[in-house]
């Protein structure tokens, strides 16, 4: 069952690749209002002041599932590392990615990434040849059944003192990140990371611009619990903290 949901949610992702970016432009379907807006823009600030401190120009990142490049353009072009491998299952969202740089004249930068397109969820095998591992809101839509493998594959995709940087949503009572026809699957509320928790209680759908649905997983953490679940899986030394305006969670932890 929980492979089927996956196949789903990244049936998502590649259908929704061209769409994606009005989501963190607060545009269409995710505009509530100039000043919860604002209030998501003054937390973006924030999360790239947080990642300058921990992320530098001599870095080399691996970053799980980049997407269409938000946070892969960022690192490239504001924080300046050295190269960037980027890793999604959907070659649609990296074709954006790629339109995005060349667009923006950023064609040098490409050339210092490297793109795989591959499934994070089967067994892969990552060369540890990076500093830092970066993942922005993908860990949330990570099934509990699967964190025995996926963080051993963590494990393996750096080197011993590395760090590992995670952005994700914040649950504070409603999925502020959602757009306003996104809706809980059977009208079940959101739920925060308990374990032992089957994966089928994560489950909401989501609804593109032409109306298709589909089901994904979200998971929602409190720093706290994302710390403990970390150290549960080998790898402590870890700090979290959410945004002023509690729309965004990061953490960091070494290796």
């Amino acid at each position: 069952e929980t492979q089927g949901i996956l196949s789903s949610q990244l049936q998502y992702y590649k259908d929704r690749a061209r769409e994606y970016d009005e989501w963190w432009l607060r545009e269409g379907n995710y505009n509530q209002g100039p000043e919860k807006t604002q209030q998501w823009n003054d937390d973006i600030s924030e999360l790239q002041s947080i990642v300058r401190s921990k992320i530098n120009s001599s870095d080399s990142v691996l970053e799980f599932a980049s997407g269409t490049g938000i946070w892969s353009r960022f690192l490239m072009e504001d924080v300046k590392v050295s190269k960037m491998e980027c890793i999604d299952g959907a070659e649609e969202v990296i074709l954006v990615l790629k339109a995005k740089f060349v667009l923006a004249g950023l064609e040098k930068e490409l050339d210092k990434m490297d793109f795989r397109i591959l499934d994070l969820f089967s067994g892969w095998s990552p060369v540890a040849d990076n500093s830092v591992l970066f993942m922005s809101f993908f860990f949330s839509h990570v099934p509990p059944s699967k964190f025995p493998t996926f963080f051993e594959q963590i494990k393996k995709s750096i080197k011993p003192g590395s760090r590992i940087v995670l952005i994700d949503s914040y649950y504070r009572g409603e999925d502020i990140s959602k757009a306003k026809d996104y809706h809980l699957q059977k009208g079940i509320k959101a739920i925060e990371y308990e374990p032992g928790t089957p994966d089928d209680k994560y489950l909401i759908y989501r609804t593109l611009n032409d109306h298709t649905t589909h089901t994904i997983v979200k998971v929602f953490y409190e720093p706290s619990a994302l710390i403990s679940l970390f150290a549960d899986h080998g790898i402590s030394n870890g700090t979290a903290q959410i945004t002023k305006n509690n729309n965004f969670m990061i953490a960091s932890f070494t290796l």
